[in-house]
């Protein structure tokens, strides 16, 4: 429950007999189709061969078979083997159990002890996570020295690299520049250049020479699995994170080799990114209609930009056409001209790099082009549609009305502690009103409204203890009578109109609690919100029983236990300090804390408490012991579209939840999703989890199957990839399998990054085009990415019939309620074995103390924790 994020593991190892009989492989195609969690279908199949076979798996149709990662019942028994022992599965555990029931099928067992065998639960998902660019660095770094390059070799390494789906998308001038940095290598002949099971950080190019993939080297086993030459690379998954190599490459004859390293690769595809969008940025703050912007806003418009060019002589822009776009100037010069008299053009003046035209495309929807502009030699702009701003931020007046109400009751001390999504509500519920001169809006002592003063003048007046008259002059930005927000609050002073004319934004005291509640409760809300942690003393160790470890994860373990006095059950989720210094994620799992303290939501695993040992660092949660979603999916083969979209509601408003928070989840899948005694979901393991608050991120993390285009490439990320892994979700809840799935990672992000996979033939036509919007490509042209965020998912008509008020309400029977025989029934995870943490020890390091007090409170003595059976 809650298992914290992982790194891929080397695949373990079994010895089998290569000369497996037909029988046991035909048994266990047959144990993978019955059971749903053989590694062949989970991998997605075996490569093409001299025919094919069809089978069913998690209810899905025949259609679905006639896709291209079918199984190849042809395939030699060593091959299957030597994928499944060395192929970097989504999955290390599934890969385990499968390779544990071939073993027993060649030793002759029966199908039903195999099964017996197989624990389903065992079979999640794992994640995966690199490092983007540290926070200090934006964007800079110092790079190795140059490696000079003829331009023919430049050339075709260029053209090699493209070969990768990494680099298919990235920039020429940025591609060359990463090839300008690749260092050369010899290779002679029978040297090993990559070592299988080994963690690589390299992608290599081939100069000259011939080389081998071996699996299985200097075994019985081995296989030789592909050749290269020239101009070819592999090795290209290292540039990704780590991961061990999944096989042996041996040089055939001597030559040579270019080598790409995973930081230099970081550094140039992130750092060049990061530097073009924030030049993006730059221009666009230049813009007088976008200069009231957030930064938020114009990444999000720096995102959507498209690169054109001009060839010398080209119109750009002609006088009347529609005004449809901004361009700014990348590159090169323009001539801006006006037609004086038929024929005749007059020259305006020239435009360079770094200058804009066309603005008036934004801010008035019939504006027509009131010039001519034309290229002067080669010209490359940048080009921001009037569409693409409209989508994104929607109508611009509303936009630049809207951020300047923020900026006010940001500086409201007494609204301060308002959220993201309690500022917007509040915005709703605001109306503009007019005042002439004269105007008296509230007498001193009388009940009145809140007003934000937008333009205008107004003269506060008011008598002070003494009986004397007190002035003060407001001006536009002022606000008055914000007190009035709160019961039996009067008008402090007396406010008259000035100017000829004053705007104000009004908000009543009505409602803002129609909307939001009283405000007072909302200020004892967050000024207790730094208590809703119980403190330790009160959470008294002595009191509670352990009845099981129920998860386990590359960095944690949950285990159950039941509050003796009250018999109400935890999870407490613990990592080792020395696991956490060593695998570098201890900043995360801070960062999981602090979230984690500050959500609220009915869909989303509540946190009780923080503490730590000697050794560890523990966070408990509210117990939710119906288990996983995952789990249920396995089970059942697949949803019906009843099912799915209940189930599917119930993930999108916890979703929204967050990113009104400006927090991106970045692992959805049905493995965090867990089953409460009602049936409803609540969304758990926040180890990837980010408040973004310049809107992108670069770091690679979350579930390989699950993860979007951008996060795989590096282009950097935001609320956007958490509604791609929704679209793979509602397929995977439709279907029972992720649209993209492979034998590997690499190949799995292939497929993901060209975006290519099909839907069964008795798909539901609402399911498919909801997904379809999901699965967009650029996030720009993604559904939920656009201005109104999750309210345009909620309206799509996969959710016709949905009650959003009853979902969030609880009030809906669910569609599956689990069987929960007590507080302490832990049947739907199972007890596992815990694992030996002792070796991580050596990397605690005390100048990491403060850091795990300040977070986590000082260690628990030993004897406190003992009958708990953890240190």
């Amino acid at each position: 429950m809650g298992c914290g994020a992982s790194q891929e593991q080397e695949p373990s190892r079994v010895n089998m007999d290569t000369r497996a009989s037909k029988t046991a492989l035909a048994q266990l195609r047959e144990f993978e189709r019955k059971s749903q969690t053989g590694a062949m279908l989970a991998l997605g199949g075996i490569p093409e061969g001299e025919g094919s076979t069809r089978g069913s798996y998690a209810g899905l149709g025949d259609d679905y078979w006639k896709r291209d990662d079918y199984i190849n019942p042809k395939a030699s028994a060593k091959y299957r083997l030597s994928l499944l022992q060395n192929m970097q599965a989504p999955t290390d555990v599934l890969r385990q159990n499968s390779l544990k029931n071939m073993s027993v099928l060649a030793e002759g067992k029966t199908m039903t002890e195999v099964l017996a065998a197989t624990d389903i639960s065992q079979t999640s998902r794992r994640a995966v996570f690199a490092e983007g660019l540290p926070a200090s660095t934006d964007g800079e770094f110092e790079p190795p020295q140059v490696v000079l390059k003829p331009e023919e070799v430049t050339a075709a390494l260029v053209a090699s690299m493209r070969q990768s789906v990494l680099f298919e998308h990235v920039d020429e001038p940025l591609l060359r520049e990463i090839v300008s940095y690749m260092s050369e290598r010899s290779a002679e002949k029978d040297e090993v250049v990559i070592t299988e099971g080994e963690v690589g950080d390299a992608l290599y190019v081939i100069g000259s020479g011939n080389y081998k993939a071996v699996m299985g080297a200097s075994t019985s086993a081995e296989e030789v699995v592909a050749t290269y030459s020239a101009n070819e690379l592999f090795g290209e998954l290292a540039l990704l994170y780590d991961s061990p190599r999944a096989c042996t490459v041996i040089c055939t004859s001597a030559g040579t080799l270019w080598r790409l390293c995973r930081s230099l690769f970081h550094q140039l595809v992130i750092g060049g990114i990061k530097k073009q969008s924030l030049g993006m940025e730059m221009y666009l703050s230049t813009v007088p209609c976008l200069a009231e912007l957030t930064a938020q806003q114009r990444s999000l418009l720096a995102a959507a930009m498209q690169t054109t060019s001009f060839a010398d002589g080209e119109w750009i822009i002609k006088e009347g056409e529609d005004a449809d776009s901004l361009y700014l100037i990348t590159d090169g010069e323009v001539r801006c001209t006006r037609t004086a008299d038929p024929g005749c053009q007059e020259s305006l003046k020239h435009l360079k790099q770094g200058h804009f035209f066309g603005e008036s495309a934004l801010v008035d929807q019939g504006a027509k082009r009131l010039a001519n502009v034309q290229a002067v030699g080669a010209v490359t702009c940048a080009k921001l549609r009037a569409t693409d701003v409209s989508k994104s931020l929607g109508d611009m007046n509303d936009v630049l009305r809207r951020n300047f109400n923020v900026k006010v009751i940001e500086c409201i001390p007494l609204l301060k502690t308002l959220s993201v999504v309690q500022i917007d509500i509040l915005l709703n519920a605001m109306e503009e009103v007019v005042h002439v001169a004269g105007d008296v809006i509230h007498k001193q002592g009388e009940e009145a409204d809140f007003h934000i003063l937008k333009s205008g003048k107004i003269r506060a007046t008011k008598l002070n203890s003494e009986g004397k008259t007190e002035h003060k002059m407001l001006g536009a930005g002022s606000f008055f009578c914000e007190t009035c927000l709160l019961p039996n609050e009067l008008s402090p002073m007396t406010f008259v109109v000035e100017s000829d004319q004053a705007w104000l934004i009004r908000l009543r005291r009505e409602a803002f609690e129609a909307k939001l509640g009283p405000l007072r409760e909302i200020m004892e809300e967050q000024a207790t919100k730094s208590k809703r942690l119980a403190a330790l003393e009160n959470f008294q160790l002595s009191k509670f029983e352990l009845k099981a470890l129920i998860g386990i994860g590359t960095l944690a373990e949950v285990t159950l236990l039941l509050h003796r006095p009250t018999q109400r059950p935890y999870a407490l989720k613990t990592m080792s300090k020395g696991k956490l210094i060593h695998l570098r994620q201890l900043d995360n799992v801070v960062r999981e804390k602090q979230l984690l303290v500050d959500l609220h939501h009915p869909f989303i695993c509540k946190i009780s408490v923080v503490f730590s040992t000697l050794r560890q660092v523990c966070m408990g949660f509210e117990a939710v012991l119906g288990g996983e979603l995952f789990r249920l999916i396995r089970s059942k083969g697949k949803f019906d579209l009843n099912t799915t979209v209940r189930y599917a509601a119930n993930i999108v408003l916890p979703v929204q939840y967050l990113h009104g928070l400006k927090i991106i989840h970045r692992d959805l899948k049905p493995e965090n999703f867990l089953i409460d005694a009602d049936g409803y979901l609540k969304l758990i393991d926040f180890g990837f989890a980010k408040r973004v608050e310049d809107f992108t991120t670069w770091t690679l993390c979350g579930t390989p199957e699950y993860l979007a285009p951008e996060v795989i490439a590096y282009r950097g990320h935001n609320t956007g990839a958490d509604w791609w892994s929704f679209g793979i979700l509602l397929f995977e809840m439709l279907t029972g399998a992720a649209p993209f799935r492979d034998k590997t990672p690499m190949e799995v992000y292939q497929k993901i990054l060209r975006g290519k996979f099909k839907f069964p033939t008795t798909f539901p036509e609402a399911a498919k085009d909801l997904i379809g919007q999901l699965l967009q490509q650029n996030p720009m042209e993604r559904i939920g990415c656009w201005s109104r965020g999750a309210e345009d998912v909620k309206e799509h008509s996969f959710f016709a019939n949905v009650d959003w008020k009853a979902v969030e309400e609880r009030s809906l029977p669910a569609p599956h309620v689990p069987d929960i025989s007590g507080p302490s029934d832990f049947k739907n995870f199972g007890a596992k074995e815990p694992q030996d943490t002792s070796q991580y020890d050596s990397y605690m390091d005390p100048t990491y103390n403060k850091k795990f007090e300040a977070e986590f409170g000082a260690p628990v003595p030993p004897s406190d924790f003992a009958h708990l059976s953890v240190s």
